[in-house]
């Protein structure tokens, strides 16, 4: 039996008698669409089977923040997300199946791929396929670092498929007052991609409390190889390289609330 109710943000314990569903309003802004208005659904079966999430925006287009050569009229009317994966116990123990995809703030993407843990629940295997595009010049007036300080042309490019194959690994661990994350990938563009390059990665992220304090540490190492590498998936000094970005709501796009 599946249960629909209003999504009111409060934890509770699933229940393992029926399918949850719960949908609530959501309003955002960004400074292309101005104010987006719509709905947010998501539902699972013990937060295991059939998980879900998505939304559904009509962009209103007031109080719109545009550059000086920006065209009011050409932002998105509709945007949408739609994220779901689902347990593989049955085939192979510890992993699930996954796919996700948005056409949000410019960018249309679709990712699918699989995810396996080994018994101790301490290491990650994983791989899927992604794939990224911006239609017009247009989509590049959403980005969060625009023409006002670099050229948004550094960061994206309008009518160029960004399609690669990632393989990886994550491993989990503590140590005193403390614990951390190790990530290493390998990901090449692959099938009707217009770019052509590969990158291997290595990320350690570490959290350690110091009595009343915590200090975060991060360390990134990137080396890549092509003739013709897609300059959002590059390694910026900043941190999170504009492919990064487009995976947080707060950078996704200019002018959030």
């Amino acid at each position: 039996p599946v249960n629909i109710s209003f999504d009111h943000r409060i934890w509770n314990y699933s229940n393992w008698t029926q399918y949850e569903l719960f949908i609530r309003p959501d309003i955002w802004y960004n400074s292309f669409d101005g104010f987006k208005t719509g709905l947010h659904l998501n539902g699972n079966y013990l937060n295991t089977h059939h998980v879900f999430d998505a939304n559904i925006w009509y962009n209103t287009g007031l109080l719109q923040n545009l550059s000086e050569n920006a065209d009011k009229n050409t932002h998105e009317k509709f945007s949408f997300r739609f994220n779901y994966r689902t347990n593989m116990n049955r085939i192979m123990r510890k992993s699930y199946v996954y796919f996700s995809v948005k056409q949000l703030d410019g960018l249309q993407a679709f990712r699918v791929g699989i995810n396996k843990e080994d018994n101790s629940g301490n290491n990650l295997f994983y791989l899927y396929f992604n794939s990224l595009y911006r239609n017009s010049d247009s989509d590049l007036e959403y980005l969060l670092v625009n023409a006002s300080q670099f050229l948004a042309s550094n960061l994206w490019l309008s009518d160029k498929r960004n399609n690669t194959i990632t393989l990886g690994a994550k491993h989990t661990y503590k140590y005193f007052k403390g614990n951390g994350e190790i990530n290493i990938s390998l990901k090449s563009s692959s099938f009707k991609s217009d770019y052509s390059y590969t990158q291997l990665s290595f990320a350690s992220n570490n959290r350690t409390s110091l009595g009343k304090l915590v200090l975060k540490s991060r360390i990134v190492m990137q080396i890549g190889n092509g003739n013709n590498p897609a300059p959002e998936s590059q390694i910026y000094f900043a941190g999170a390289n504009p492919e990064e970005m487009m995976e947080n709501k707060y950078t996704r796009s200019s002018g959030f609330i």
